[in-house]
C-alpha cells in the first residue's frame, strides 16, 4: 500500500525483492534485500520466505555493517525481521535508556 499514512513503505525496487505491503519484502537475494533496505524509510522490515541457507548468505553479505540489524529469524515460518536503525528508532531507544538508568539510579543500584 504505497502512500500509507499509517506506515512507511518501501520505496519501489525494480529489481527483487518484490514489495508485498508496507515494510514488508519477499527475499530472492542478499544483495537485492540490501538494496531494499537502504532505499528503505521504514526502521523495521519483514521479510518473507527465507530459508535458513537465505539466512546465512544474508548475514555473510551484511558482514559487519550495523545496518540492518538481524533482529529475529523464525526459520519455521521462513520470516526474518529486520531493525533499521533510523534517526527516530535511535531517539526513542536513547530515550528509554535515559529513562531506565533514571530509575535505576533512583533506586540506588
Amino acid at each position: 500500500m504505497k502512500g500509507s499514512t499509517t506506515s512507511p513503505d518501501l520505496e519501489p525496487v525494480d529489481t527483487n525483492p518484490t514489495t508485498v505491503g508496507p515494510a514488508t519484502v519477499k527475499f530472492t537475494t542478499a544483495q537485492a534485500l540490501l538494496q531494499a533496505v537502504r532505499q528503505s524509510s521504514s526502521d523495521v522490515i519483514y521479510v518473507e520466505d527465507v530459508s535458513t541457507e537465505d539466512f546465512a548468505n544474508i548475514e555473510e553479505a551484511k558482514g559487519e555493517r550495523s545496518a540492518p540489524r538481524l533482529k529475529n529469524f523464525s526459520p519455521a515460518q521462513r520470516l526474518l525481521i529486520l531493525v533499521v536503525p533510523t534517526l527516530r528508532y535511535e531517539r526513542s531507544h536513547s530515550k528509554l535508556y535515559d529513562l531506565i538508568m533514571g530509575e535505576v539510579a533512583a533506586m540506588g543500584v
